[in-house]
């Protein structure tokens, strides 16, 4: 069963060895700092997978992330081509936005800009792209909300993401400690992502159960 937004927030003061609700943020601020944590994770550990197809129209190089029935395209892994009378769709090589071609033609790579895909070259006509994308939020949750597009049992690197984020409005005064709670997060995150791309877990950190 997955947690609240609010109870991982709590064991964030548990990460912190503070009481919850006595840390030195509060919920308020604290919630701010979850949901941000709550896109970065779904945007970098690529957790809940949705596929979704792109048609191209003519003369348009960048395509936004969709919008999906529960919230949205945060982040995609591979852009495929499906000829006209093919069966099987054939991955795009990805390149560098700063190598794309001015010309126009059926499609033959991608890149990612941000929240675009991009085809190269330019489409001439209207082509059919399936992708592999992964969702993550539209909007902010409430306190009282699951974060249910990180699986219940990676829900724990969000509590990892908002100690970061205590630590991070204290840098100025001390940054040693958010160098090593960002550190953390990055360590969990790695784990996570390690995970949902080969389906083993380093095991080092601990989740906070």
């Amino acid at each position: 069963m997955g947690k609240t937004l609010d109870e991982l927030i709590d064991d964030a003061y548990d990460l912190n060895d503070e009481a919850p609700g006595d840390g030195h943020y509060d919920y308020p601020v604290s919630r701010i700092i979850g949901n941000r944590g709550y896109k970065a994770v779904c945007r970098r550990g690529k957790c809940a997978k949705q596929p979704f197809t792109l048609t191209t129209v003519i003369g348009t190089r960048e395509y936004a992330f969709p919008d999906t029935d529960a919230g949205k395209i945060v982040a995609v892994r591979l852009v495929k081509y499906l000829a006209t009378g093919a069966t099987d769709a054939v991955p795009l090589d990805i390149i560098s936005i700063n190598r794309v071609n001015t010309w126009r033609g059926s499609p033959a790579k991608y890149y990612i800009n941000d929240t675009y895909v991009g085809v190269d070259p330019i489409p001439d006509g209207a082509y059919s792209l399936p992708c592999e994308g992964y969702e993550g939020p539209s909007a902010d949750i409430a306190g009282g909300i699951e974060p249910d597009f990180i699986p219940d049992d990676w829900q724990w690197v969000l509590s990892y993401f908002i100690v970061r984020g205590w630590a991070k409005m204290d840098e100025g005064k001390d940054p040693q400690t958010f160098i090593k709670w960002n550190s953390l997060y990055e360590e969990a995150l790695g784990e996570m992502v390690s995970y949902f791309k080969t389906g083993t877990n380093a095991g080092r950190l601990p989740a906070v159960v």
